[in-house]
């Protein structure tokens, strides 16, 4: 079976995601096609790999955006003409909106998946622009002319409004973890209290709010440190957080992004990880957090409460208020069962996130719409 990728122009923190499925399909075919842009390059050394890349400058003004939308469904295009006849199946990473090169590989007869995820490409810019209608449309076209899509969860279904094509839906996941990588440096009872922030600075996330607990807290508990760690067209809020709060800056650590190598560095320097965010897929560094030992609180979206049971393998905040996080913060860290909780959050991610478990949920899927 050859396969082929297409992935609009994705962010930073898109690459390990990718590059995770890409390693799982790998295991599928041996050789896969990627036709995407901008840090898709990043792939383009990588074994088994044919990286069809180009670049796009993104901006946020209506005329531009447009621009760039069209120029993608163009550049795509152009990229799986040239490979069409040399693949079995192309799987649209986060290309719900990618219409044109979708109608192509129709027209060819291929099969085609949508993988569908958090907001971490252009389709996200879309949906938030003035042309969000016009988007849903192309969006809703999309799906029903695909002939599986994946999602991560039951619940992704109905929260993405999907029961239509409910016959077509694949539950499954594409992570996996390198537990050589990830694992407990530090127990919990030696680590500072630190509580950290790892992700993009932008609205999505819940930053905002996370700053606004963050300095509650460092009034009431100075005891308390917090590491923030990611970038995003918010860091400037952050920064002038930071400025305008003399106490509470002294005690945050700000780094900026840094590389995925030094994550579990960091990971085991936290003694409770926040991820308050309006909307998730199913996120990495949750998982990654909970292989270091590091409890997780998190907003009940996406797939996560398919992964986080509270006061079992984490903690769960019924919102993400300034409010709600600075008690649910306070309450995890003095938690009687916290040790516990390190302890079943550890044996799941080894159980359910493994390379091998990853690998054989996605042959089932693939393999389901060849019999």
């Amino acid at each position: 079976m050859s396969i082929a990728i297409i992935t609009l122009p994705i962010l930073y923190s898109g690459i390990n995601p990718l590059s995770n499925l890409i390693d799982v399909l790998l295991e599928l075919s041996g050789h896969i096609y990627l036709i995407t842009g901008n840090e898709g390059n990043a792939f383009k050394d990588k074994q088994g790999i044919n990286c069809y890349g180009f670049t796009i400058n993104f901006a946020d003004t209506k005329p531009r955006i447009i621009f760039n939308y069209l120029l993608i469904q163009l550049y795509t295009s152009i990229g799986l003409i040239k490979i069409i006849k040399k693949i079995d199946v192309i799987f649209f990473y986060f290309g719900e909106a990618d219409i044109l090169p979708m109608v192509l590989a129709k027209l060819f007869r291929r099969k085609v998946i949508i993988v569908l995820g958090g907001d971490l490409s252009l389709s996200g810019k879309l949906q938030r622009s003035p042309l969000a209608k016009i988007t849903s449309a192309i969006c809703n076209l999309s799906l029903s002319l695909t002939d599986r899509i994946i999602v991560y969860s039951k619940r992704a279904i109905k929260d993405q409004g999907l029961e239509i094509y409910k016959e077509k839906i694949l539950v499954t996941h594409k992570h996996f973890l390198n537990f050589d990588k990830f694992y407990i440096i530090n127990r919990l009872g030696e680590r500072d209290n630190v509580v950290g922030y790892i992700g993009r600075l932008s609205a999505e996330k819940g930053i905002v709010n996370f700053l606004d607990a963050a300095i509650k807290l460092s009034q009431k508990n100075p005891d308390i440190k917090f590491l923030i760690i990611g970038d995003g067209d918010m860091r400037i809020i952050v920064e002038n957080s930071l400025k305008n709060h003399n106490n509470f800056g002294e005690r945050v650590t700000l780094t900026g992004w840094i590389s995925h190598d030094e994550i579990p560095y960091y990971l085991n320097k936290m003694k409770l990880i926040v991820l308050p965010s309006f909307t998730e897929g199913l996120p990495n560094v949750m998982l990654e957090s909970m292989a270091c030992g590091t409890p997780v609180l998190v907003t009940e979206v996406g797939a996560v409460p398919d992964v986080i049971r509270d006061g079992e393998t984490g903690f769960i905040m019924e919102s993400n208020s300034p409010e709600c996080i600075e008690y649910h913060i306070m309450r995890s860290l003095t938690s009687p069962h916290i040790d516990g909780v390190v302890k079943e959050a550890r044996l799941l991610v080894e159980n359910e996130f493994n390379y091998q478990h990853t690998v054989e949920l996605f042959e089932n899927a693939v393999g389901e719409i060849f019999r």
